[in-house]
């Protein structure tokens, strides 16, 4: 069971370390207390609710011991279990745990089969108190876009049946879980779609929608072919809902490769550049490439590996780096300052960042979630990275 293989949705970086839990010293935030287990081990899939009063984990049984999700209250001091649901019988190995906006209910994700590749997920909701309230099943992505009357969730499938792929979107009602209107579009596997002609580039990060590349039209008067042209496709209404000349088609290239990585990314985050001359670059909603100013103080020396994202459902996307205050080159041997933990907080409208605090990390850091003003972090073991006996949770007063 500790051997299998790792699918993070919740963040890596990849450093040496692990082992017990590690008394956070020298960092701004203030720490509240530690959730352990005795065997076994807490999952890497864990999350805060919005709210930052509920955390959801789970504890993953060694030998023939059951796997159970947990959800417990750390709204106040005292931490209290709420609920603890056995799901050995659904995964042992979830890809996903997140909670709903409204913090009401969590849903685990795990793979079905192994039959196709990717395998499709599916998907369990449960109130705060552990009982079962729905499921969804048959997707690769399941994201929550906020429609005409409020949240939605939106399921996408990419089904593959020879060398023909059905990409289906599918809507549920996001309280009742009851599905709604579905959507389709039929390609070849590279993307190429014939009704109507155009090619499949990426899904918005909602997956409501499509951007594709048109082929320019040949002008017999001029005897030239026209410029490509960039347009986004509804596959409910089966029609354009934009269209524009794509003028650059190495740079629209480049986004295109940038954007197929990270579709259900609402704004990606991208760290460029040496790190002594670095520049951090936001990706929007609408695709455009925008710079934004450099973080202080200044970082020192950090990996790039360890830029950390994750986006938040009131649209601002927290993000973390973990930090070398001393150049290597210049104190070599003699370093005596441990790395630190970073959490920033991006608003895309101001392109600002604000800094929410810091975290000692001398074993450093396999994963983090953070919600209201909680955030909890767990280190990297010694001797895997499925997860920790241990998670720490801290109080971070600038979230608010």
């Amino acid at each position: 069971m500790f051997g299998r293989t790792l699918i993070m949705t919740v963040g890596i970086v990849v450093a040496l370390g692990g082992g017990s839990p590690v008394q956070a010293k020298g960092g701004s935030l203030r720490r509240l207390g530690t959730i352990s287990v005795k065997s076994g081990y807490i999952d890497s899939h864990f999350a805060v609710s919005p709210d930052g009063k509920l955390l959801a984990y789970v504890h993953v049984g060694e030998g023939k011991a059951r796997t159970t999700l947990n959800i417990v209250s750390v709204a106040g001091a005292k931490h209290r279990r709420l609920a603890r649901v056995d799901i050995t019988k659904y995964t042992v190995a979830p890809v996903r745990l997140a909670f709903t906006p409204d913090s009401r209910r969590v849903f685990l994700v795990a793979e079905m089969s192994q039959k196709t590749t990717p395998p499709p997920r599916q998907a369990w909701f449960y109130d705060r108190n552990g009982k079962q309230v729905g499921k969804i099943r048959n997707f690769h992505h399941l994201v929550f876009s906020r429609g005409a009357k409020g949240w939605e969730i939106v399921a996408y499938l990419r089904r593959v049946n020879g060398q023909r792929a059905t990409h289906q979107v599918t809507l549920y009602n996001a309280t009742t879980l009851r599905r709604g209107k579905t959507g389709s579009v039929t390609s070849n596997l590279a993307g190429m779609v014939t009704k109507p002609n155009m090619e499949i580039a990426y899904w918005n990060p909602d997956f409501r929608t499509f951007v594709a590349k048109v082929a320019g039209k040949y002008d017999r008067k001029r005897d030239v072919r026209l410029p490509d042209r960039e347009k986004v496709y509804d596959p409910f209404t089966r029609k354009f809902i934009s269209d524009r000349e794509i003028g650059n088609l190495a740079d629209w290239a480049k986004l295109k490769k940038i954007r197929q990585k990270a579709q259900h990314v609402p704004v990606l985050i991208r760290l460029t550049g040496t790190q002594k001359n670095h520049t951090f670059e936001m990706i929007t909603r609408k695709h455009q490439r925008v710079n934004l100013p450099n973080l202080g103080p200044p970082l020192k020396r950090f990996d790039f590996k360890s830029l950390i994202q994750h986006p938040t459902y009131d649209g601002k996307v927290v993000f973390s780096l973990i930090v070398d205050p001393q150049w290597p080159t210049l104190f070599g041997d003699q370093r005596n300052v441990p790395e630190v933990f970073y959490l920033f907080r991006l608003d895309p409208k101001t392109k600002r960042s604000k800094r929410l605090g810091t975290v000692m990390s001398p074993k450093q850091v396999l994963g983090w979630s953070l919600g209201g003003r909680r955030l909890v972090v767990m280190r990297l073991h010694k001797f895997w990275g499925l997860g920790e006996r241990h998670v720490e949770i801290y109080d971070v007063p600038a979230a608010r």
